[in-house]
């Protein structure tokens, strides 16, 4: 086995020397909580603060082999996800306007605005307890709002460019992952001060770095997508090929339904990420996790294999749902399989999959 990069076996990929060496005696998935029956709040695993992850050095690893690189040859990209972090701080103590705003429609109205700002769909749900993340706490007025169930979160998603998409893994995926992660965060941070002007609290977030509490479900109740067997949300429209952002505040809105679209149900029975992922991280079926029968990708294969590979991608690139010349006619016998008595004229348009701005903005 190698000591900087790891090698690829007929069982899988062997992670290199150096990241073994780094890598802390409890397991990624026993921290995730890969078989536990009983519920409980997340545990920060990566891409937060060192003091809140027992991986602290194996993202250091990782971190290693991008920013250098990221900082020499696009400094534009880290620069600007410089500003973001420090806008982000600034915006938690931000104070909103004095005299809030009287909507006709709050929900279309934030909804409009997000679209006018740059996302490709958003989707609005209430927070839950039980998804911050264990160590993490909201700000005051936030857990205030959380605690009367009433803190809502606007989740956007931005897609990636299709041509460094289909790359994978290469250099051009990771530069263009971490240019949506800035465009995502961007897009928050307009649409958290548009809330603050309107006289409500309001604070935006966007990736790499990870937040109080887990996106996914949320983007998943929201009506975003389905989480698929590659542990990423699909779209039908977007496929797997994008990024997400949020907002939480304590702005009156009206929360979107889960969606179904037939993709649990395809992924159950589809295998083309399970084989086509070299270190054989995803399962076959779904995995008991936190007391959740859910899509798992095992943490302790894939993670090595990213850090050797750009990020990898390789699973979101083979998706099926990801590829535009057949991703309208998988969904429509989906639509068909999920709701077999109804005619073609009543199944949902695939561009109806996504968030359709009122007249006055489109």
């Amino acid at each position: 086995m190698g000591f900087w990069i790891g090698e690829q076996h007929d069982d899988g990929y062997c992670p290199p020397t150096i990241y073994r060496w780094l890598t802390p005696k409890r397991s990624g998935n026993s921290i995730n909580g890969l078989g536990e029956t009983d519920k409980r709040r997340p545990t920060p695993i990566l891409w937060h603060r060192l003091k809140h992850i027992e991986f602290k050095l194996n993202q250091l690893l990782f971190q290693s082999r991008f920013r250098p690189r990221m900082i020499l040859q696009h400094p534009g990209i880290a620069l600007h996800f410089l500003r973001m972090k420090r806008a982000k701080k600034r915006l938690k103590t931000a104070q909103p306007h004095p005299i809030p705003h009287v909507f006709d429609d709050t929900t279309t109205a934030v909804k409009d605005m997000a679209m006018v700002f740059g996302a490709d769909t958003v989707g609005i749900t209430k927070l839950r307890p039980d998804i911050v993340f264990e160590g993490y706490t909201l700000p005051e007025w936030a857990q205030t709002a959380l605690d009367d169930g009433q803190l809502y979160v606007v989740v956007m998603a931005v897609q990636h460019d299709k041509d460094c998409f289909e790359s994978a893994p290469s250099w051009a995926f990771s530069k263009e992952i971490a240019n949506q992660y800035n465009q995502g965060s961007d897009l928050a941070l307009q649409v958290a001060h548009w809330i603050l002007d309107k006289g409500y609290r309001a604070y935006g977030h966007g990736g790499p770095e990870g937040g109080e509490f887990l996106l996914h479900p949320l983007a998943i109740e929201a009506g975003i997508g389905e989480l698929g067997k590659h542990g990423s949300l699909i779209n039908p429209k977007l496929g797997a090929n994008f990024r997400i952002a949020c907002v939480y505040t304590t702005l009156p809105l009206h929360s979107d339904v889960v969606s179904e679209f037939g993709v649990d149900d395809f992924c159950t029975k589809c295998q083309i990420c399970t084989k086509a992922c070299p270190p054989q991280a995803i399962n076959e079926s779904k995995k008991t996790v936190r007391g959740e029968e859910k899509f798992y990708v095992d943490f302790d294969k894939c993670f090595p294999y990213m850090t050797d590979h750009y990020g990898c991608g390789i699973c979101l690139k083979e998706c099926p749902w990801s590829r535009e010349d057949v991703v309208e006619k998988l969904y429509r016998k989906q639509q068909k399989r999920l709701f077999s008595n109804v005619f073609d004229k009543q199944v949902l348009a695939i561009d109806e999959t996504v968030y359709q701005p009122s007249e006055e903005v489109s």
